[in-house]
């Protein structure tokens, strides 16, 4: 099974979402699962090991599939070498990004690429691949087209609809199943859920959000808290019921 976590918003916790889901699901199962990195600003990758470029990573496979697709021994081995074992984990692996995801617009990718590229590398053998999809417009396209399922993160906020709006009809027009909309909370505070009861209503009376989704269980906004917990082994008590929602609907 192949997730997307894609929203075209930035800062709406698709990483959070997406590291926490792979960390649960591997502590939870024993499962093999696959975090793919999507996103220029490598918020995946250096959760789990440094801010440094690695060595090989998504970008290269992308540069690879640009200049001929039919080579697929080529586009494998530099996908293989991108992946590596989170420390900690025996199941939990993660395919590096790079900061030159930025420049992929100028590769003229077409929406099949990852799809494509995750096929040549066999990634079948992992039982779950979960995509950090960042938000350059090609990428979030690459990654929902390549997906079984998605979830979308989103902020609570006016500035949030538009975007999440157009993730939705991208989805519906790939044929993507979604799964829910995440949000993105501070807290379990009685502020904090009239502001979950409105949206819920909001989201309800606003249709080309696709109200009938629902809002899932929030997460916690930040993402150093996040990174602090799953170095250490654990998952933020906060994000449990978000998790435990997410991995029951996954079937797993």
């Amino acid at each position: 099974m192949i997730i997307s976590v894609s929203n075209h918003k930035g800062g709406v916790g698709k990483t959070t979402v997406s590291t926490l889901l792979a960390a649960y699901t591997a502590r939870h199962t024993d499962k093999k699962i696959l975090l793919v990195d999507a996103d220029h600003n490598r918020g995946s990758s250096s959760i789990f090991f440094s801010n440094k470029e690695p060595e090989f990573s998504i970008f290269d496979a992308f540069q690879c599939y640009a200049e001929d697709p039919y080579d697929i021994v080529s586009i494998s081995g530099i996908m293989k070498k991108a992946v590596v074992k989170a420390d900690g984990y025996d199941n939990l692996f993660v395919l590096q990004s790079s900061r030159k995801l930025a420049q992929i617009t100028a590769l003229g990718l077409e929406a099949e690429a990852l799809k494509d590229m995750i096929e040549i590398a066999h990634f079948d053998r992992y039982d779950l691949v979960i995509i950090d999809s960042g938000t350059v417009p090609v990428i979030v396209s690459m990654c929902i087209t390549a997906c079984d399922r998605l979830l979308i993160p989103m902020m609570m906020s006016q500035q949030c609809i538009g975007p999440t709006r157009n993730t939705i009809n991208l989805a519906k027009r790939k044929r993507a199943g979604v799964l829910g909309l995440i949000p993105l909370t501070v807290g379990k505070s009685k502020w904090d859920r009239a502001i979950l009861e409105n949206w819920a209503e909001i989201i309800h009376d606003t249709p080309e959000l696709g109200w009938e989704l629902g809002l899932m269980e929030g997460i916690p906004q930040s993402k150093t808290i996040v990174k602090a917990d799953l170095v250490n082994g654990s998952i933020p008590a906060v994000a449990l019921p978000s998790m435990e929602k997410i991995f029951e609907n996954l079937n797993m």
